[in-house]
């Protein structure tokens, strides 16, 4: 457990860092799946949820998520990434290079789907 709380740890002096930078990612959206339209699960992930990560923007990102489990996901530029996590509530946070994260709060439902699309949106008037 101790390890996850340094990994977090480490996360957040990133994401501190990267607050200072410019611009601004954005959600630009989060949405499930009624678990009646769509497929089957494996038998070990069959209740847990399913979420898809899109990166949208031209440069890599991370996500962590801090709740009944912590993970850091990095998401390629152009790519996207498919995890499990276990219900409940989730703090997360959404960091780029040069970019002030994301940060929210989230609760992912046992047995659903969920898809988050991120992308890079300009901050007018803004510039280094």
């Amino acid at each position: 457990m101790s390890e996850v709380f340094s990994l977090m740890k480490k996360a957040h002096h990133i994401l501190v860092l990267l607050a200072l930078t410019w611009g601004a990612l954005s959600v630009v959206s989060c949405s499930y799946t009624h678990p009646n339209l769509r497929p089957k699960p494996s038998r070990g992930d069959a209740l847990k949820p399913h979420v898809t990560i899109h990166n949208h923007s031209q440069q890599d990102i991370v996500v962590g998520v801090d709740g009944p489990e912590s993970r850091l996901i990095e998401i390629p530029a152009g790519n996207h990434r498919k995890i499990y996590l276990r219900s409940g509530a989730y703090q997360y946070a959404i960091a780029a290079e040069h970019i002030s994260p994301v940060t929210g709060h989230k609760t992912f439902k046992a047995n659903h789907r969920y898809t988050w699309n991120f992308g890079v949106k300009q901050v007018p008037g803004v510039s280094f």
